[in-house]
């Protein structure tokens, strides 16, 4: 079945027994007599709620069953939509929240798609890529653009705090279903207790509290579930060095760690050097391994459970492993949504993460803990045929 079923108007079921339905259509019906009506059912729940956003209603869409009015005044051609919630009116659809089920979001099934004579009903490939299909929803990887700006402290034993800050810059498309593109531009820099190890061992004042500041980037491509990414990786901190309890002691004596392995070369950085990484994702479920053999002395793997509904905004729990195990925990507090109507059928989300915790902990004297503001934006013409919000 398609995310929206036609139903003709006289068909008895459940959904369409609703008294306060019948008088909503009666009272339609008595306002102009040339008017005709098309009744879907909406069985998608991903599509019922980009419809409540892009129409700005508050809160999030109750549960139960939800349909689609359309009345067309054959005269005129003024055509108007209603959300209906066990047949009862919610709101009327501005022009660009219609525009979701129609160009905006292919596979979806409207008026204008319906099957042709000799056509087969369903295709179970094609059907794999609707909208309702909830497995597809379990594997796609967002889509859109992001910016974020993040600082983190780490406290490892036998060094002073070592202090984070970074800026990224993120797009990410589908192009086509069964293709996934990422690309990304980041700037870190790093100081504190551990760049004064690796850099000023002897304490003589020559080293400034922040190093030196690093471009670098990252690519992705994947498939529904499935990415495999590559970056550069040139900076005197690996992504991972707060992993390794022997970072204190490797980075004074340029020697390797438990993980770390990079420090013993003279420069600490290697410019030109490439990181790899395979990211598996199903529903809540994320799995990573990070390789890089001249910065880790073992990959690095990340087991996650993400975007678990909380009072304030999805968190997410996990394990890292790498020169130890440490305990997972994201939190992603307030995040506010906001649709923006342009252009009108294409509409645009907004998304703001004004604080969002990420917290490795393995005890009191190991621990991780990061900060960050992020800005997403998406658009539907980044994701073909479609992509969960």
């Amino acid at each position: 079945m398609a995310s929206l079923e036609a139903m003709p108007c006289f068909m008895p079921s459940r959904a369409f027994r609703s008294p306060s339905l019948w008088l909503f259509l009666a009272a339609c019906r008595l306002t102009a007599a040339a008017d005709a009506f098309d009744l879907y059912e909406v069985r998608d729940s991903t599509l019922i709620l980009e419809i409540w956003r892009a129409s700005d209603l508050e809160g999030d869409p109750a549960p139960g069953n939800y349909q689609i009015l359309v009345r067309r005044d054959w005269t005129s051609g003024e055509k108007q939509t209603y959300l209906l919630r066990e047949g009862t009116q919610v709101a009327e659809l501005p022009e660009f929240a219609v525009s979701l089920l129609k160009g905006g979001a292919k596979g979806r099934v409207g008026p204008e798609r319906a099957t042709a004579p000799g056509e087969p009903e369903s295709n179970v490939w094609l059907g794999f890529w609707q909208r309702r299909d909830s497995l597809l929803s379990w594997l796609r990887w967002p889509t859109g653009l992001t910016a974020n700006w993040q600082s983190s402290v780490t406290e490892t034993k036998g060094a002073r705090e070592e202090i984070d800050r970074q800026l990224d810059f993120i797009w990410a498309e589908n192009p086509h279903p069964w293709v996934f593109l990422e690309a990304g531009l980041h700037r870190s820099q790093t100081g504190g207790g551990l760049s004064q190890s690796l850099y000023d061992p002897f304490n003589t004042g020559t080293h400034k509290y922040w190093g030196e500041g690093h471009w670098w980037w990252h690519a992705a491509l994947g498939i529904p579930g499935v990415k495999w990414e590559i970056a550069l990786a040139n900076r005197p901190f690996p992504s991972f060095y707060w992993m390794d309890p022997e970072a204190p002691k490797a980075a004074e004596g340029r020697s390797r760690g438990s993980l770390i392995r990079q420090w013993k070369d003279s420069s600490a950085a290697m410019p030109g050097n490439l990181s790899q990484a395979v990211h598996v994702k199903f529903g809540v479920l994320r799995y990573s391994a990070h390789f890089d053999g001249d910065a880790y002395r073992i990959p690095v793997q990340e087991i996650m459970l993400e975007d678990l509904p909380a009072p304030f905004g999805p968190w997410g729990f996990g394990f890292a492993l790498g020169g130890g195990v440490f305990t997972r925990l994201r939190m992603d507090l307030a995040p506010i949504s906001i649709g923006i109507p342009i252009p009108r059928t294409w509409p645009t989300s907004l998304r703001f993460a004004f604080l969002r915790l990420d917290l490795d902990y393995r005890n009191r004297q190991s621990f991780h803990l990061n900060v960050a503001m992020s800005m997403a934006l998406d658009n539907p013409a980044l994701r073909w045929p479609g992509a969960s919000p």
